[in-house]
């Protein structure tokens, strides 16, 4: 009953309806972006952390540059687990 009377032509109409729906999807689309960019930025620390732990830099440092947990960087990367037994 209640699909019928939001969907119905009046409602779709009504001022109040379209700023409720204008107003719910840029709030879904800011939401949107703001996790895909977070989601890019600490894909990219790992892909940084991966890189410095190629190049045998000491975990403790690509820890503090990054900002990324051990746990995050040991998981990513084989070289890690060669030369970090703990990990």
């Amino acid at each position: 009953m209640i699909k019928r009377i939001l969907h119905s032509d009046m409602m779709r109409e009504s001022v109040i309806y379209q700023d409720i729906l204008q107003k719910g999807l840029a709030q879904g689309l800011e939401q949107g972006l703001e996790q895909g960019i977070e989601q890019g930025i600490e894909q990219k620390a790992q892909e940084i952390a991966i890189k410095m732990i190629n190049k045998g830099i000491n975990l403790e440092i690509i820890v503090d540059v990054t900002g990324l947990p051990v746990e995050a960087q040991c998981k990513s990367c084989v070289a890690c687990r060669r030369r970090h037994r703990s990990c």
